[in-house]
């Protein structure tokens, strides 16, 4: 009979902790819509920067236009940035709103008469639920070739070099 007991008490203690039933308030399995990212063209402009060490901005001040940049949204969360320089930065972004980018290495020869090419990685991040929009982006600018001491020289600089910059963002 105590053995009886023994296995009903046990029974009735495994039946009150509860089943493994998934869908039993667990709400981690929860998902919500991708933030709606709009395509097409969309303005910058600089609003501080925040380290220069490249040269980039040379005089530029607040409000100065950064160009056009092309969003393509490829798929619900996840877009392509290409900005006015060509450079490529693939981004996702969450159901609030966060967005962040990782640039594509990025090549393009400094002059052609010399053997130099700059190498640049970045990336771009930004809450797009925001007003206004302002991104954080950042530059790593590198340079490949012989003669990157002329170029590093004539621009007063040592690769690799750092830039990084906030600026607003409209479509």
């Amino acid at each position: 009979m105590s053995r009886l007991l023994l296995i009903c008490l046990l029974c009735v203690g495994c039946a009150a902790r509860g089943d493994d039933d998934d869908s039993a308030g667990d709400d981690d399995d929860s998902t919500e819509a991708p933030f709606d990212v709009q395509g097409g063209s969309w303005s910058f402009s600089l609003v501080e920067i925040l380290a220069d060490q490249c040269g980039l901005f040379g005089t530029a001040q607040a409000g100065a236009d950064l160009g056009t940049t092309t969003i393509a949204v490829t798929e619900p969360g996840v877009f392509v940035m290409t900005d006015s320089d060509g450079q490529i930065f693939d981004c996702a972004v969450d159901a609030a709103g966060l967005a962040d980018c990782v640039a594509q290495e990025f090549r393009e020869v400094i002059q052609d008469a010399l053997d130099a090419e700059l190498v640049r990685i970045g990336g771009r991040s930004a809450d797009l639920s925001a007003e206004p929009i302002t991104f954080i982006a950042s530059n790593t600018d590198d340079c490949e070739g012989e003669d990157c001491d002329i170029i590093a020289g004539e621009g007063g600089y040592t690769f690799p070099c750092t830039v990084e910059w906030s600026m607003t963002a409209a479509p």
